[in-house]
């Protein structure tokens, strides 16, 4: 038996012990398949490539001419229940081993997430799209899942805040011009009621009365500086409409006349 082999077909990155040492003996060679594009179509986990000629040896002119060869990628597989920081850590030594070219690859070609008979975990996705997380480039994981859901919780309270701010000042506004606006309306009712008719005096007592209450409310009322000249206006209002209804419902002329809001 003479124990000899007419052909091999391997399976194994180009930089293996065993690839490596039969590119080196002199009596073996590679062979290129002819059905290579064929299988391809056929079994969608192969690739075809070309191993250019003097890409083993230069200076033997090894191979002699480009190589038409098959290729197939292995799959990292974890299980569903696996920490997403382990998975992290794979992703980056896989990263670290297969991120430099050989003979068969470019640099930065693999790992990739192509031709996965798996689906592809969350955390892979992630990683092939923008790269390692931000915050875990910095922090210990622990530290950045914390800080990560942290920002979920405070990205909508600030989505949320941005409006409420712009909204609670004008709130404050309209609340603060209401209470100035419904004293004056008591106030335009007052004279009107003054200038139409007559008063007697227990109706005017109670209409002093009322601008007394007005003008304690007004005093005493807490307003921001914003409204501080509309509160001394309606002061003056008070004053001109207590000064009509001691006239008798006669407009005062020349100075006592109130000045415009």
């Amino acid at each position: 038996m003479a124990k000899e082999l007419d052909a091999l077909l391997l399976i194994g990155a180009p930089q293996t012990p065993a690839v490596q040492l039969l590119l080196a003996q002199p009596g073996v060679q590679l062979v290129s398949l002819e059905h290579a594009e064929g299988l391809t179509r056929r079994l969608p986990y192969l690739s075809l490539i070309t191993l250019p000629a003097g890409s083993v040896d230069p200076a033997q002119d090894l191979p002699r001419e480009n190589i038409t060869l098959l290729t197939t990628t292995a799959n990292l597989v974890v299980q569903q229940d696996l920490h997403p920081a382990l998975s992290y850590l794979l992703l980056e030594a896989a990263h670290d081993i297969h991120r430099g070219g050989t003979l068969l690859n470019k640099p930065g070609e693999f790992p990739n997430p192509r031709a996965t008979d798996y689906p592809l975990a969350d955390e892979a996705a992630r990683y092939y799209k923008d790269g390692r997380p931000f915050l875990q480039r910095y922090l210990p994981y622990w530290a950045a899942n914390a800080l990560q859901r942290l920002l979920l919780v405070l990205v909508p309270l600030v989505a949320i805040a941005i409006p409420l701010f712009r909204v609670v000042p004008k709130l404050f506004e309209f609340r603060e011009k209401s209470r100035l606006y419904r004293r004056y309306g008591v106030l335009l009712e007052m004279e009107r009621d003054i200038q139409s008719r007559q008063l007697s005096a227990s109706e005017i007592a109670r209409a002093t009365a009322q601008l007394d209450k007005i003008e304690h409310d007004v005093s005493h009322m807490k307003i921001s500086l914003d409204f501080s000249d509309r509160v001394y206006t309606l002061r003056q209002h008070v004053d001109y409409v207590r000064r009509q209804l001691h006239a008798g419902g006669e407009t005062p002329a020349g100075p006592g006349k109130p000045p415009a809001v």
